[in-house]
């Protein structure tokens, strides 16, 4: 390995030899080989182009995102805006799961919140219910771990005080909503019905 024959990854001297552990992107005995990761079709809608390493997506008009994933809209009538992301507030009452399904139809994702300048946006869109009336968002527990439906991280959380329970009403409480007046969250058993928010990339 003095030698440093591993040209991009990393060199383990062996007896009489050596191995290469190569970094992500690269194969071959000495990482010497650019992988094509083109051959795979990552480009959902536009042109795939190889770089060392990697890859980049020259997207088709209208689509956007590292894979050509989002389509580029704008926000259309009922529909409201906040930084980049378009909003419906559908005050139809639907259970989570149904809620998830309308908003996948309408192109969209239940919402996710990743701040709070967010949060007091969506919390001014649902307002004009009563104190106690709860709408659902993106937010569910998997495999005990609470996540976005649309991927996003949860970096930012606004939990009512003695929130996220375990259970409450007697059903096990796996997806969260926001109250309309406080803009604060809350966990609720999955099968209640409720309005609900989508959100989608412009």
């Amino acid at each position: 390995c003095s030698k440093h024959p591993c040209q991009y990854g990393h060199c383990v001297n062996k007896d009489g030899g050596y191995t290469c552990s190569c970094s992500t992107g690269w194969t071959g005995r000495n990482c010497q080989h650019d992988i094509n990761e083109c051959f795979k079709h990552p480009c959902q809608h536009g042109r795939c182009l190889n770089t060392a390493g990697g890859y980049k997506c020259s997207c088709s008009t209208g689509w956007t995102g590292r894979n050509c994933q989002h389509g580029k809209i704008l926000c259309s009538s009922g529909w409201s805006d906040y930084d980049n992301n378009c909003y419906k507030f559908v005050k139809d009452k639907l259970c989570w799961s149904k809620a998830n399904e309308k908003c996948k139809d309408l192109g969209a994702n239940l919402a996710s919140v990743t701040s709070a300048g967010e949060n007091d946006f969506i919390k001014g869109l649902i307002a004009d219910g009563p104190i106690r009336h709860l709408v659902w968002f993106g937010l569910n527990r998997l495999d005990g771990e609470w996540k976005w439906t649309d991927g996003s991280t949860l970096s930012y959380k606004n939990w009512a005080k003695g929130e996220p329970g375990s259970n409450l009403w007697g059903k096990t409480a796996d997806c969260a909503n926001m109250y309309s007046k406080k803009g604060q969250w809350s966990d609720t058993g999955c099968s209640y019905s409720f309005s609900f928010l989508c959100k989608v990339p412009k």
